[in-house]
């Protein structure tokens, strides 16, 4: 049994993904908005391909803005068949709805991805389908409608498989689907009227043109097929020989082209590589150009540092040893001079004063009062003069001690000095050592940086297979050009038999306008005869026939068949009734 059993949105209706299956008694409950009405116009649309017909308000959006937003939006109708299930592809194309039928059942992994995305290119579609069979774009709704009911004669051979049923009147099908989808004109008489529209007396006549048209290609086709098994006078089949060449020669092509492809792309690849890997050797070059001339202005810091420290140690020096050499000078003249008692004197000088001062006054006074005590004085003068001496030994031990000390202290000033010196001398030693060995590491980075740079402008990834592919090229070039001139040679065949083609065809074109001519001249005809039934179904209020159908039972079968329909069955003011019969 045909009929549709499955319905998928992909970001179709708001929904990003969506099964709903219909394969069985299916009832839609729920409350507003959760996408009932959504659902019932999708299906309405597979069954009657009209947009304009679907019931949407105006003041919504319309079809293809609701339905069909994005360029990866589809809704897939999943379709039962006795020979297999097949699906219907609505997708949007220049801006409208459009049609594609598909073989096999719905598989999600055809659009949609492991990681979720959904996909517009047709051509990874196709890769993802495989062996199945996909149609070309159907993009006009009245071959959409042929396609699915079955109209053989507007439709192409391609499209047989996909026929819900077969029937070239089926008008009123989707009209009927449509107000019951919409619930609207449902009654028994709007659905009487459509049988009675559908209903034809007359006997089906077999259309010979139709089957002309499909038997016309038949004895081209038993001619080609003819030369396939046609062999010469060895045995030898000719036609399938050049097949084969031909078709090994296509596989050989398609093998160089993926060789090509694939040579390509790994070549693309390395220099993306290398183009990519480039900026971030130049980058650390540059990182350590700057760490390198950091390095170099840090050292010339220390340098200038070093030089100002060293020329104020080395005046601090001269100072020190010009202070020490004028000291040297002036403690030998000193000590020629006799310094020590110098010192002494000079020292003691006040002392001396004062006491000669009151020496001098007790001898004016003594003078004065004891002349008789010369001798007394000069034993006191002698006392004097002793205790003078021994104050005097006493000043020469204190300079002797200050000798020693001021030796000492100089001795200490200048291990101090040494010691400075050496310390001083002990980190600009470290301190070149340190700066140097950066230097050196800096230098062989450096060089490795520079040497790397020099690699890289020289490096040619995969130059022999670069090379090996060029020759190869090379071959393919010539074969390419071999296979252009058969081409060629087929591209003149396929304009010959194109010729052919269009005059066989403008000979079915004038056939199909005559044919065409009858069909109107009928169509009129039964027109004509419709208008006549409208007529007489018009009449029935009042005439025998109204009567015969309310009282008469099984009347058809009696009296309706040798009954004059327009001169007494519909016929008014005959007050028809029952007797009895005696």
């Amino acid at each position: 049994m045909r009929c549709l059993s499955k319905v998928v949105f992909v970001n179709s209706a708001n929904v990003p993904y969506a099964e709903i299956h219909l394969d069985g008694n299916v009832h839609f409950i729920g409350t507003q908005g959760v996408g009932k009405s959504t659902l019932l116009r999708a299906i309405l649309f597979f069954y009657n391909g009209d947009k304009l017909k679907l019931g949407i308000p105006k003041e919504k959006k319309n079809f293809d803005e609701f339905y069909l937003p994005y360029a990866n939006s589809y809704i897939i109708y999943e379709v039962s068949h006795e020979r297999g299930a097949f699906c219907v592809l609505v997708f949007r194309s220049q801006g409208r709805a459009c049609f594609r039928f598909i073989d096999g059942e719905w598989d999600k992994r055809l659009l949609v991805d492991e990681a979720g995305e959904v996909t517009s290119e047709y051509t990874v579609i196709r890769k993802r389908l495989g062996d199945r069979g996909m149609s070309r774009i159907v993009d006009k709704y009245e071959e959409y409608r042929n396609i699915i009911y079955g109209n053989h004669r507007s439709t192409d051979k391609e499209f047989y498989n996909y026929a819900l049923m077969e029937s070239p009147a089926y008008e009123n099908i989707p009209r009927s689907l449509q107000n019951v989808f919409l619930n609207s004109r449902v009654d028994a008489d709007f659905i009487k009227e459509i049988i009675l529209r559908s209903m034809s007396d007359e006997i089906p006549s077999v259309d010979l043109a139709y089957y002309r048209r499909q038997v016309a290609d038949f004895e081209t086709e038993y001619n080609n097929i003819s030369e396939w098994f046609r062999t010469d006078s060895k045995g030898v089949v000719p036609v399938r020989q050049q097949a084969d060449k031909v078709i090994e020669q296509y596989r050989n092509l398609i093998y160089l082209r993926k060789n090509i492809e694939d040579i390509f792309a790994e070549l693309l690849y390395a220099d993306r590589n290398a183009h990519e890997k480039l900026p971030e050797y130049e980058e650390a070059e540059g990182k350590h150009l700057l760490e390198i001339q950091r390095f170099e202005r840090l050292i010339k810091e220390q340098s200038q540092k070093f030089d100002k420290e060293k020329e104020e140690l080395n005046k601090e020096l001269g100072t020190v040893e010009s202070k020490l050499k004028a000291i040297k000078e002036k403690r030998k003249f000193y000590e020629q001079k006799n310094i020590g008692e110098i010192l002494t004197r000079v020292e003691d000088e006040p002392n001396v004063v004062v006491r000669l001062d009151s020496l001098r006054k007790q001898k004016e006074m003594l003078t004065r009062e004891f002349e008789s005590l010369s001798a007394k004085y000069e034993s006191l003068q002698k006392q004097m003069e002793d205790e003078f001496k021994d104050f005097e030994g006493n000043c020469s031990r204190k300079m002797s001690d200050m000798k020693e000390k001021c030796l000492k202290a100089k001795e200490e000033l200048i291990a101090a000095k040494q010691k400075k010196i050496e310390e001083v001398r002990c980190e600009f030693d470290a301190s070149i050592a340190l700066i140097g060995e950066k230097l050196d590491a800096l230098s062989s980075k450096d060089k490795e940086i520079s040497a790397e740079f020099v690699k890289l402008q020289y490096f040619r990834p995969l130059g022999e297979e670069i090379d090996a592919n060029r020759e190869h090229l090379k071959e393919l070039s010539a074969s390419e050009s071999r296979l252009r001139a058969q081409v060629k040679a087929y591209d003149s065949q396929i304009e010959r038999l194109q010729t052919e083609y269009e005059y066989e065809c403008s000979l079915l074109r004038s056939s199909h306008e005559k044919e065409v001519g009858e069909l109107e001249r009928q169509i009129d005809a039964h027109k004509a005869k419709m208008d006549e039934i409208d007529r007489l179904l018009s009449s029935a209020a009042g005439s025998l026939y109204e009567w015969l159908d309310g009282n008469v039972s099984g009347w058809e079968k009696t009296i309706g068949k040798v009954i004059d329909q327009q001169q007494i069955l519909y016929r008014k003011g005959l007050r028809p009734h029952k007797g009895s019969c005696s």
